[in-house]
């Protein structure tokens, strides 16, 4: 989908876990400071926030991020999320400098305390299209690496997720939504309390697959009118979602955004706003980021988004033979990339 410039005011909405997770596996460890702080997630977002301002153009812009305390979910299901691996202590590390980063910026943070990034977003979704702020001009992005936040899709509502190598984004509406998951974004929820999610360990109805999923939700259109037709489907399937109804019932509540968390912040506080750039320089310099100096001068406001534009999801438009293996090559792709595509 292309990035028009249209009447609406856009407000760019980050998912910050997910980027930064993303941005720790797509930089070498080897990415530290002069005094061996491991620097790699940090650098990554950095990048993509250079590059999502310059190319998204926002007039507001915030940034949410989980909290280490238990959400409502893991007390709705103790195993929710239990098969993960631990999150690496060098990632863990890593989160508070992406705040200075975001401060040094004036960028607002959001979290709540027994929540998730995602419902978090979910709110600020909600404010934009049915809430608070639906009488105001704006279109909201988000902008994430978790195709959860589909369900979040409407006329107001965009979702930008990375495409292919998770380098190059897509901007992801309705249509798009469907294409992508053969499912529209108000079915994401029965989707995946019918077919679960082994990535957050959401159960789902045992026996039950992604296609068989589909086929029935795009028949039935969700999950409560498949419950009514059970007759007319397959006796086997229809056992199964018999069988199966409590965990369908709890994947679903696991699997929804909740919308109503409560965030605290007015729609002005969250306009882009000047920096002092000699403090974001100071702690580029810091961090060992002296390539990313000179695109700060990209983000003043006074470029024109290109409607055929792609937002690369780390920012690099060189070969795919560039050596990554080193801080001085990245440095170099980086400086030279000076185009940001979204799809």
């Amino acid at each position: 989908m292309n990035l028009v410039k249209n009447s609406k005011d856009r407000f760019l909405a980050i998912d910050a876990n997910a980027i930064v997770h993303r941005a720790f596996h797509a930089y070498p460890p080897t990415l530290q400071t002069e005094d061996g702080l491991q620097v790699n997630a940090v650098y990554g977002f950095t990048v993509m926030l250079l590059s999502a301002l310059k190319t998204f153009d926002p007039k507001y812009v915030l940034c949410s991020f989980d909290t280490h305390k238990p959400t409502f979910r893991h007390l709705e299901f103790v195993d929710y999320k239990a098969t993960r691996k631990p999150t690496d202590q060098s990632l863990i590390s890593q989160f508070p400098l992406v705040e200075d980063i975001l401060k040094a910026f004036n960028i607002p943070i959001l979290k709540k305390e027994g929540f998730e990034a995602d419902d978090v977003l979910g709110t600020i979704s909600k404010y934009v299209t049915d809430g608070k702020w639906r009488n105001e001009n704006v279109e909201l992005y988000i902008l994430s690496g978790d195709r959860d936040l589909l369900q979040l899709v409407n006329e107001k509502v965009k979702v930008c997720l990375p495409s292919g190598n998770f380098k190059n984004l897509v901007a992801y509406d309705r249509e798009k939504t469907f294409e992508y998951m053969g499912i529209y974004p108000e079915q994401v929820v029965d989707y995946k309390g019918i077919a679960g999610d082994p990535s957050d360990n959401i159960p789902g109805i045992k026996g039950i697959g992604n296609k068989t999923a589909i086929e029935l939700l795009s028949k039935y259109g969700d999950l409560d009118t498949i419950y009514k037709n059970l007759k007319d489907i397959k006796p086997r399937y229809a056992n199964l979602f018999t069988e199966g109804v409590e965990q369908a019932e709890l994947s679903r509540k696991l699997a929804k955004i909740e919308q109503e968390v409560g965030v605290d912040i007015r729609l002005e506080e969250a306009l882009l706003r000047d920096f002092e750039k000699k403090h974001v320089v100071e702690i580029f310099k810091n961090f060992g980021f002296k390539s990313l100096i000179p695109r700060l001068d990209e983000i003043d406001g006074n470029e024109e988004v290109s409607d055929s534009a792609q937002l690369d999801m780390f920012s690099t438009n060189v070969n795919k033979t560039f050596n990554w293996t080193s801080k001085e090559s990245i440095d170099l792709a980086i400086s030279k990339s000076k185009e940001i595509i979204v799809a």
